[in-house]
C-alpha cells in the first residue's frame, strides 16, 4: 500500500527529499557531460567545413499595433460605403487607407478570417466574389 506523504514521518521525507537531490545533481552532471560533448562535436564539424545546426533563439515579439477599432468594425464602415460589396484585395486597399496598421506579412489572409468568421456581420456574393455587409441590398431606383 503507497502511504501518503502527510502520513510520513519526517526522517522519510528527509530521504526522500535527499534522493531527490542527489538525482538532481546526477542530471545536471549528465547534462554538462553531454554539453561539453556536443560542443566537441560541433567543433568538429566546423573544421570540416559544416555547418552545425542554429542556435535557439529566445522568441523577439513585435509589439503590437494599436487601432482606434478593432478589424472587424473597420470592415463594417468600409463595407457600409461600399453597398456593391468588394473582393478581398480591394477592401485590404480600402481597409490600409483609413489608417489600420498592421504588422502582417499576408493580411489578405487575416480579412479572409475576418470576414468568414463573422458570417452574422459580412456574406459573399458568389456571382461577384465581393463582399458585402449582411442585410444591405443593393436597389436600382426607378
Amino acid at each position: 500500500m503507497v502511504q501518503s506523504i502527510l502520513d510520513m514521518p519526517v526522517s522519510d521525507l528527509e530521504l526522500m527529499l535527499n534522493k531527490q537531490k542527489k538525482r538532481i545533481i546526477e542530471l545536471a552532471k549528465k547534462r554538462d557531460k553531454l554539453r561539453a560533448e556536443l560542443d566537441t562535436v560541433e567543433s568538429e564539424l566546423e573544421n570540416l567545413g559544416v555547418a552545425s545546426a542554429p542556435k535557439r533563439s529566445k522568441l523577439v515579439r513585435r509589439p503590437r499595433v494599436k487601432n482606434k477599432m478593432p478589424l472587424h468594425k473597420t470592415v463594417y464602415e468600409v463595407l457600409e460605403q461600399n453597398p456593391k460589396g468588394l473582393t478581398i484585395n480591394e477592401l485590404k486597399d480600402k481597409v490600409l487607407e483609413t489608417g489600420y496598421q498592421t504588422k502582417s506579412a499576408d493580411f489578405g489572409n487575416v480579412l479572409y478570417q475576418c470576414l468568414y468568421n463573422r458570417p452574422k456581420m459580412f456574406r459573399k456574393d458568389d456571382k461577384t466574389g465581393a463582399y458585402k455587409v449582411v442585410g444591405k441590398t443593393t436597389r436600382k431606383k426607378s
